[in-house]
């Protein structure tokens, strides 16, 4: 079993920018450059998310506890987007005794955000998309 409480402290930052300055001299095309950039941040500790205090060192990953309120914030968000989706056209405002009634600034307000959010994850997911096709096409280049 690997233990991280025996490994060497990450190198300096002024270490890994010369590391990453010196592989964009030594690198045959940018697909080159960006595996060994990986493997120098990964190899680095930089995505290691430990920092130490005093003599103790307290991780700052995801613990089981981060896990279960993530996955409790997911769920409310499908189920909000369900919700909010679902009466779109049959919500109403003015009479507040019926069961479809909803305060329109508060549907507006939710529906937006929700709206946005899809948007926004689907533009992050199109500039990923076109970030991999855009290196497969340089790499096939060089």
């Amino acid at each position: 079993m690997l233990c991280c409480h025996d490994a060497a402290p990450p190198p300096s930052y002024d270490s890994v920018v010369e590391q990453i300055k010196q592989a964009k001299k030594d690198s045959d095309g940018h697909v080159d450059f960006v595996k060994t950039c990986c493997g120098i941040l990964i190899g680095s500790g930089l995505f290691n998310k430990k920092k130490e205090l005093g003599d103790k060192e307290k991780k700052l990953g995801v613990g089981p506890e981060q896990l279960i309120i993530n996955c409790f914030v997911i769920a409310w968000f499908i189920a909000g987007s369900v919700w909010v989706y679902r009466t779109y056209d049959d919500w109403q405002s003015s009479n507040s005794t019926l069961d479809n009634y909803c305060n329109p600034t508060l549907y507006y307000f939710s529906f937006w955000i929700i709206t946005i959010s899809y948007i926004g994850l689907g533009l992050l997911l199109v500039m990923c998309l076109t970030t991999c096709i855009a290196m497969c096409i340089c790499g096939e280049d060089e």
